[in-house]
């Protein structure tokens, strides 16, 4: 198993303090439980995809990029339904060429409590409600 991202911030829930493990590739592709990497692969590269657009950068480089940004610093962070918290924050999208703002995103991040694997990211309207 490889991992995407290192970087453990904390999320309170109630007495339980939980900390983010790295986005680990968890599912084989017929899973219909896929997550983490595979997940975001197919759900949600088409998303990152049209924001990669006009940074000169690819959907990768984007996803780590909210990862890395959310795992750092999470403008939002409350505890979800089916074991999980959800994790939000705005990034800022740049064009590597020209150092210029190109868009700005909201970015939710879901997470496992039991073990703290990334289940999902992807672009959103709204912070974690």
């Amino acid at each position: 198993m490889g991992s995407v991202r290192k970087g453990h911030p904390r999320v309170q829930g109630g007495d339980k303090v939980h900390r983010l493990a790295p986005l680990l590739l968890l599912s084989p592709l017929w899973n219909r439980g896929v997550h983490g990497y595979r997940h975001i692969l197919i759900r949600h590269r088409a998303d990152f995809e049209r924001l990669a657009a006009g940074t000169y950068q690819n959907w990768r480089d984007i996803a780590d990029l909210a990862m890395d940004s959310i795992t750092r610093d999470p403008d939002a962070a409350k505890l979800a339904g089916g074991n999980q918290s959800c994790l939000s924050r705005v990034i800022f999208l740049r064009n590597l060429r020209t150092n210029q703002v190109v868009r700005q995103q909201i970015i939710r991040m879901y997470v496992r409590n039991g073990d703290n694997n990334i289940a999902t990211v992807y672009p959103a309207g709204t912070q974690c409600p």
